[in-house]
């Protein structure tokens, strides 16, 4: 009975591992479908948080993202990184992961 009991508690409540992820990408030419995609395999759901354009003379404008995420399952946390670092046009690829345990 306790078994039964515990498995609707909150004490049952699966850990949510929430994100963010920050990369940059070329201004032009960049196909945004790929990390979409990408986001929609691994993440419950996912926002844009901050977009803009980085210049500097000694590079070409790149654009800077910034997502913050819910992911699946955390044991997907690697593959998540992995997927996103063979996108070969992003760069500078940083995934945060914090465990959140719903309120009781």
């Amino acid at each position: 009975m306790a078994a039964f009991l515990l498995s609707w508690s909150p004490f049952n409540a699966p850990s949510v591992f929430l994100g963010d992820l920050r990369f940059t990408a070329p201004e032009e030419g960049f196909d945004m479908d790929k990390v979409q995609a990408i986001m929609k395999t691994f993440c419950r759901e996912s926002e844009v948080k901050r977009f803009r354009l980085i210049t500097r003379a000694d590079i070409p404008p790149r654009l800077e993202y910034m997502y913050v995420f819910t992911l699946r399952r955390s044991a997907e946390a690697q593959a998540f990184r992995h997927a996103l670092l063979h996108v070969p046009e992003i760069r500078d690829v940083r995934v945060t992961l914090e465990q959140n345990q719903p309120a009781i």
